[in-house]
């Protein structure tokens, strides 16, 4: 696995919120879940301040706790910062900066997909992160699904960005 590290210009994401926990493994299920809810229920094309264009999706992971390993998982859509949210919707900001980014390996399968993207954040954090000589800058990582990450693709990827600072 590769990791590259870019520039964020950062968005203001607006979507649907998981409340949830490293604990048991909870996060696997009840994130799967809340991406099979939103995607049946075509539930982020009412977002408020949403663009016309159908991509990019994002998952944000904010208010990580190291105690508990509990953290907030937004499943939302770029919209434009100066527009009101709806009731159901939460809003994160996503700041731009410098991040690491990681392109998950190539699926054709769901299982697969789901599989390479949670390789892909266990590569980052227990073996990327530590020889880099980076440190998390403290704000939300987010994962990106763009064309790339549509069902039925072959090669299917999407990119996970994390925050760093040296």
């Amino acid at each position: 696995m590769q990791v590259r590290i870019d520039q964020y210009h950062g968005a203001t994401i607006r979507g649907i919120n998981v409340a949830t926990s490293l604990r048991d493994g909870r996060n696997l299920r009840e994130i799967d879940a809340a991406w099979q809810r939103v995607s049946a229920g075509h539930l982020l094309a009412g977002v408020p301040g949403r663009g016309s264009d159908f991509h990019p999706f994002l998952g944000v992971i904010s208010g990580f706790d190291h105690a508990t390993t509990d953290f907030n998982y937004l499943i939302g859509v770029p919209v434009t910062a100066a527009s009101e949210s709806a009731e159901g919707f939460t809003t994160v900001t996503v700041p731009a900066g410098q991040y690491a980014v990681l392109t998950t390996d190539p699926a054709a399968e769901e299982a697969d997909f789901i599989r390479a993207i949670q390789q892909g954040w266990q590569y980052l954090m227990h073996d990327w992160f530590p020889a880099s000589g980076y440190q998390h800058a403290g704000t939300p990582d987010f994962e990106l699904y763009d064309e790339r990450g549509e069902p039925g693709l072959p090669n299917r990827t999407m990119e996970i960005w994390m925050p760093v600072k040296r």
